[in-house]
């Protein structure tokens, strides 16, 4: 449903796809994507962990690859090398890939390995289906249009109010507007839901 191959090149615009993306699922920046030699980092982002006592930060170093183009698997011999050195490096407690394909099992193993050893505390992989997963949840449409609009013009996603479909039709013309969004090319939609 959603093309990631419509972000054409495979770093700057995925980078900051990615961050925005992991904004919203509620992680901050400490580190924004940069030009040049990162170090092996491309995104520091802060979780806020809470208890009954206490709030702590959980800082993950996030790896972004965008490998759509070619579908090759994220691997950790060719893509993600030297895990370990650059969580310890960057002080962060977890690893979070950002992948547009899957990871290799090799990875996959290599992050369990590093995880059941308490070398990292944790790992996330974000990959291209569990994105799109995402992207298609309610209120994240203007970010697959943003990033992917060619994506963006045959989903163009519909949402319930008051968790149920509600018809809108035009006075003077009796379309129901929803259903059109389908076919023409509006630049915005104005409604007003009264009870």
């Amino acid at each position: 449903m959603i093309n990631l191959r419509e972000i054409k090149d495979d770093g700057e615009l995925w980078e900051q796809f990615a961050e925005e993306f992991l904004s919203l699922a509620g992680l901050l920046t400490e580190s924004p994507p940069d030009r040049g030699a990162d170090g092996g980092k491309d995104i520091l982002m802060i979780e806020r962990v809470s208890g009954p006592m206490h709030t702590k930060a959980f800082r993950w170093l996030v790896s972004c690859k965008h490998t759509a183009q070619s579908g090759v698997a994220i691997s950790e011999i060719t893509h993600e090398k030297n895990i370990l050195e650059r969580v310890k490096a960057f002080r962060a407690d977890g690893f979070l890939g950002f992948y547009s394909t899957i990871p290799t099992a090799g990875l996959n193993t290599r992050l369990r390995a590093l995880t059941d050893a308490g070398e990292i505390k944790a790992y996330k992989i974000f990959s291209g289906t569990l994105i799109e997963s995402e992207l298609l949840a309610l209120g994240r449409s203007w970010l697959v249009m943003r990033y992917f609009p060619e994506s963006y013009k045959a989903v163009r996603p519909l949402h319930k109010l008051l968790d149920e479909y509600i018809e809108l039709r035009c006075d003077l013309c009796g379309k129901e507007l929803l259903e059109e969004l389908y076919s023409c090319d509006y630049r915005s939609l104005v409604a007003e839901v009264s009870k």
